[in-house]
C-alpha cells in the first residue's frame, strides 16, 4: 500500500493493494460496536519514538481539527503511563488504523510524503474513533461502481447494515472518509462529484462524529445558562411596577422562585 500524490487535494488516498479482507487493521459509514467506542470522548495518544517533529505537528493539527468539532478529547501521555486504550501513532511507510478502539491499544501510522498529511492523518483518527470508509456503506451501489475484485479487499468491502450505522440517508460526497474515484471504484453515470477530499471533515463527518460521541454539557456551561436565566428574570421584575400585589411580578416570583433565592 503506497500514497498516491496528484496536483489537487483530492488525490493523497491510499492505492490499495489485495489484503485479507478480515484483517482488521485494514479500514473499511460508523461501527455499531459500542464497546470499540472511547469512553467519554476521551483518547490518550502517544507518539512512537521514531515519529519525527514535522509528523508530530500534523498530527495534533489533525486532532485539533476533529476536536473543535467534536466531544472527542485527545490526551497526550507518555508510552510508560499507556493503559490498555491508547494510540501508538508510529511512523511507517503508509497510512493506516484500526477501525475503533482496541483493547489491547491501536497503531495508527503515519507516513511522509503526503501532500496533505493533516488531512490523511484526520482520515486515520476517523477510522480510529470508529468510522469505516463511506464507500463501504450498505447502499453504496446506489451511487458507485466498485468491481468485482476490488469489491473483495477489505478497503472496498461493503458493509452489512447489522454491523454498520449510517446518520445520513444518501452517501455523502463530501466525506473525508471516502476514496477518490479510481480503477477499482467510479461514480454511476450521471453523478457528478469530485470525491476524495482530505482538507476537512464534511457536514455529514461532523454530524456523524456527533451521534457517536454526544457533546458533554459541562458543569460550567450548566452555570453560564444558569446565571443568564437569572438575569432574564431580575431585568423583567425591573421592568414591572414595583408593587407586590401586581400579578405578573407575583407570577414571575412563584414561576422562578429557585432563581431568586
Amino acid at each position: 500500500m503506497s500514497s498516491v500524490l496528484r496536483e489537487d487535494y483530492y488525490c493523497t488516498l491510499l492505492s490499495e493493494d489485495e489484503k485479507d479482507e478480515n484483517d482488521e487493521l485494514l479500514s473499511d459509514c460508523c461501527i455499531n460496536e459500542f464497546g470499540k467506542l472511547w469512553k467519554n470522548g476521551s483518547v490518550p495518544f502517544f507518539f512512537n519514538d521514531n515519529v519525527n517533529e514535522e509528523l508530530k505537528d500534523s498530527a495534533k493539527k489533525a486532532m485539533e481539527n476533529i476536536s473543535v468539532k467534536s466531544a472527542i478529547e485527545f490526551l497526550e501521555i507518555t508510552k510508560s503511563t499507556k493503559g490498555t486504550n491508547y494510540i501508538e501513532i508510529i511512523k511507517g511507510l503508509e497510512f493506516l488504523s484500526n477501525v475503533g478502539m482496541q483493547h489491547n491499544g491501536n497503531k495508527l501510522w503515519v507516513a511522509e510524503g503526503s501532500a496533505y498529511p493533516v488531512g490523511q492523518i484526520m482520515h486515520e483518527l476517523m477510522h480510529a474513533l470508529g468510522f469505516y470508509h463511506e464507500h463501504s456503506r450498505p447502499d453504496r451501489d446506489e451511487y458507485l461502481d466498485v468491481n468485482n475484485e476490488a469489491a473483495k479487499i477489505a478497503n472496498y468491502k461493503k458493509r452489512s447494515e447489522s454491523n454498520s450505522v449510517c446518520y445520513s440517508n444518501t452517501l455523502d460526497f463530501h466525506s473525508i472518509m471516502i476514496y477518490r474515484e479510481n480503477e477499482k471504484m467510479t461514480l454511476k453515470e450521471g453523478i457528478n462529484f469530485k470525491i476524495g477530499q482530505r482538507i476537512k471533515l464534511s457536514d455529514g463527518d461532523i454530524n456523524a462524529l456527533n451521534n457517536l460521541y454526544p457533546p458533554k454539557v459541562t458543569l460550567l456551561s450548566r452555570i453560564q445558562a444558569l446565571d443568564n436565566d437569572i438575569l432574564i428574570v431580575k431585568e423583567r421584575l425591573s421592568n414591572l411596577p414595583v408593587n407586590n400585589n401586581n400579578e405578573e411580578r407575583l407570577r414571575l416570583k412563584k414561576e422562578h422562585r429557585e432563581l431568586l433565592v
